[in-house]
């Protein structure tokens, strides 16, 4: 599975949420990540945030990671960023792109307060004003 190959169905998955043509092409041309939050605004990721999906993307055991978005939320359980991704098993693209349909991301969400409440899952996610918002 190719970097390429990857990105293609990030891009189809980021297509499928609506999330906003700019953040996209940036995403496919130059590799710029997006990050939503609140209502669904966007942000470019600052340096600590680059370095956290760097980690991600080469210390993971889902096999080659590529990270398209992120959408952080602050929660009575810490500050959290769920990282939406696509790996090398092409198997599960059509079945998490339907879940996507749905309305469900898996993903992981690192808790940057507690990292050891850090975890790969599914969560609920909607489209707003260009962005995502985490409903679940």
């Amino acid at each position: 599975m190719t970097r390429e190959e990857k990105k293609i169905e990030c891009v189809r998955r980021m297509e499928l949420l609506n999330i906003s043509k700019n953040v996209i092409k940036e995403f496919k041309n130059h590799d710029v990540l997006n990050e939503s939050e609140g209502i669904g605004a966007l942000y470019w990721l600052n340096d600590e945030e680059k370095k956290m999906v760097e980690f991600f993307e080469k210390n993971n055991v889902m096999r080659n990671p590529i990270v398209y978005h992120l959408i952080h939320t602050t929660t009575e359980f810490g500050e959290l960023y769920a990282m939406l991704f696509v790996n090398d098993e092409k198997s599960e693209w059509a079945r998490e792109f339907e879940d996507l349909k749905e309305g469900y991301c898996f993903c992981y969400v690192f808790n940057k307060d507690a990292d050891w409440c850090s975890e790969f899952g599914t969560i609920g996610i909607r489209q707003s004003i260009g962005g995502l918002v985490r409903t679940f």
